[in-house]
């Protein structure tokens, strides 16, 4: 899919961007983050990198880290 900026609360800080439906967030500081994001229902969303599901309106980034966030299915 095509690339897009997602819009968060840390603009200057995290590195975000959606590819298709995905949605992915990147931590280039040293430090953790904590952001939420305009336009994608995070609560209950998974992440492709460690099969986690997101709780919560916002995000944590570890230092360094990402998430490639996805929208849950249905009876998946």
């Amino acid at each position: 899919g095509a690339f897009r900026q997602a819009e968060t609360s840390a603009p200057t800080d995290v590195i975000a961007y959606f590819r298709g439906d995905a949605l992915v967030l990147v931590n280039p500081r040293p430090r953790s983050m904590r952001l939420s994001v305009t336009g994608f229902a995070v609560d209950r969303a998974r992440d492709l990198l460690s099969g986690r599901v997101q709780r919560g309106d916002t995000v944590t980034l570890p230092p360094h880290g990402a998430l490639v966030l996805t929208q849950r299915r249905s009876g998946g």
